[in-house]
Parts: C-alpha cells; structure tokens; sequence
C-alpha cells in the first residue's frame, strides 16, 4: 500500500514537474514573440518619426492675399536697380557681396552697424550712414527709395507671438509710409533657416512659414507687397537648401542671395 502511495506521488510530481517545464516554455515563447512584436512597433515608430518632418513642415499653408507678388516676366538689373533694402543679417550680405548694381559701394543697403537689424528693437535701432546714425525712419526717409524691400523678423518668429510681431511689423510700415507716401514697399518674407540652425534655436519650417503669413496679412492690411522669396531658398521640408547655406544656418551665402534677388526679378511690381 504505502508502495502504491510512493508510485502515486511520484506520478504526480512527475506530472506537475512536466507542466512547470511546460509553463516555463510557454512563458518564454510569449515573451520572445511580445518582444518582437514590440521592436516591430518601434520601428514602426521610428519609420513614421523619420517622416514627421515632411508632414509636420506641410501643416502651415502659405497665405494668398492681395499683397502676393505674383510671377511676372524678368524685370532686369534695372529693376533691382530701384530698391533700397532694409535689412536683417540674412540680407545684409547683398552689399559685401556686390549683388547690386552698383555694387560694393552701394548706399542702398540700410542695416546696424553689425549687420543685425531685430523687429524687437525698431524703436531704437539706429541705421549706419554716411553721416554716422539715424534713425530707421530717417534713414529711409533720407535715401529716398522708388522701392523698399524690408526683411525682418527671423530673430523674433520663434517666440514673438502673432500679437508682438504684427504690431511691430505694422507699426513700422506706418512709420515709414508716413514719412515716405511715394516709395513702393515690398514685405520680403523670413528666408528658410537650415535644419541644424531651427533644432538648436527653436525654429522648425513651420514656424518660419507661420511668420510669413504674419508678415503676408501685415502687408495687406498696410497697402504693401508682400514677396515670397522663401520659396526660391527652401528645400522639399522647408528648410535652407545646402547649396545656399553660408556655413551657420542662418544668413544665405552669395548663391542665395542670388535666388532671392532673381526671385525678386521675377515677381515684379507691375
């Protein structure tokens, strides 16, 4: 009888041993499959993330307004001849780069001593002339231009807000009408920045292409032009073409400065 037991028993535990090996099996091919099922999903994810770029830099549309310089036919050096730029660090370059008709001599390139004329500080900004400093009402007011071509605003798309960037970018439109009712002004809008530059400071292609629109609809409710010269430099994603970029990702190099003023050309005051 006990001998019956001790069979009984080892069956049993046999069988209970059998089922623990079994379990333990089992458990591991669950978690084998769950494991790649989830590395499966993470690609997914990383495949999807890689792509995130193209779609995301596609979500802000372009506005068209009334103040949109439509495509024309090539209006020559004769034409550029006639603009006076106001500018920021990404357009100052037209002068040391010689891209005017006249040249390195040009006083048709108005900016800061330092090149880096900021939409947060137009009221105190003062504009290099031949005679020292003005103001940059004055110094517009002083060279007299047929056109002006304004390009500003990179420096304060990324945090400036709608409200702080339009009442500047207005303001000064007004300002300058006032003190210059016969000149044409252009609203140039923010060149592409390269994707290096927009991780490091904050800027993607969308908030590049939001500020535009701010710039767009300041354009038209001021009675300006506004042209889109961001389309000439970008990339597929927005951002500053590589052939174009000066070497920090921000300022285009002559190549670029090229685009814009051939862009400019192109899409004429009529």
């Amino acid at each position: 009888m006990n001998k019956k037991k001790r069979d009984t028993l080892y069956s049993i535990w046999s069988i209970l041993i059998l089922i623990s090996v079994l379990l333990v099996l089992f458990s591991l091919l669950f978690a084998s499959a769950t494991k790649d099922y989830g590395s499966g999903k993470a690609k997914d994810n990383t495949a999807a993330a890689s792509g995130t770029d193209a779609i995301d830099n596609q979500s802000v549309k372009a506005l068209t307004t009334s103040a949109l310089l439509a495509a024309s036919a090539d209006a020559g050096n004769d034409y550029i001849g006639r603009m006076t730029f106001l500018c920021d660090s990404t357009t100052a370059g037209l002068k040391p780069n010689s891209l005017l008709p006249d040249g390195a001599e040009t006083k048709k390139v108005l900016s800061t001593a330092d090149g880096k004329l900021a939409l947060t500080a137009l009221a105190s900004a003062k504009i290099s002339t031949a005679d020292g400093e003005a103001s940059i009402t004055d110094a517009v007011k002083a060279a007299k231009p047929d056109i002006l071509v304004i390009t500003l605003g990179v420096d304060g798309a990324a945090y400036m807000g709608e409200t702080y960037f339009t009442t500047q970018y207005k303001s000064l439109l007004t300002d300058i009408k006032a003190a210059c009712p016969n000149t044409v002004i252009i609203c140039n809008s923010i060149l592409p920045v390269s994707q290096t530059y927009g991780t490091a400071n904050g800027m993607t292609a969308d908030t590049v292409r939001q500020a535009n629109n701010w710039i767009q609809q300041s354009a038209a409710d001021s009675g300006c032009k506004y042209a889109d010269s961001y389309s000439a430099l970008c990339d597929a994603n927005g951002y500053l073409q590589a052939s174009f970029d000066s070497g920090d990702g921000l300022n285009p190099n002559a190549a670029g400065l090229t685009a814009m003023i051939n862009y400019l050309r192109t899409h004429a005051v009529s």
